[in-house]
């Protein structure tokens, strides 16, 4: 049904994490990994673990330089948490 997306059920939400064109496989799955295994971290703060998760894609997986988008949605959602 979904090959490049998956659903992760939570207590209280459900999130859909999809695999981008610049990823591998195995770059997919270990980014899954990591946002299962911190979601409770961040239970009350979703959008927060989203942006890690982008912040993660771009740094580690894809060897990218911070983008303006990223920076101001860190920038955004530090507001939000504070």
């Amino acid at each position: 049904m979904y090959l490049n997306m998956e659903i992760i059920e939570t207590g209280e939400s459900i999130l859909f994490i999809e695999r981008t064109d610049n990823e591998t496989r195995e770059q997919y799955m270990e980014r899954l990994y990591i946002i299962k295994n911190n979601y409770d971290k961040y239970k009350n703060r979703l959008d927060w673990l989203i942006c890690l998760s982008k912040i993660h894609q771009n740094i580690v997986f894809l060897k990218c330089k911070y983008d303006q988008k990223i920076m101001d949605e860190i920038k955004e959602l530090k507001l939000y948490i504070e």
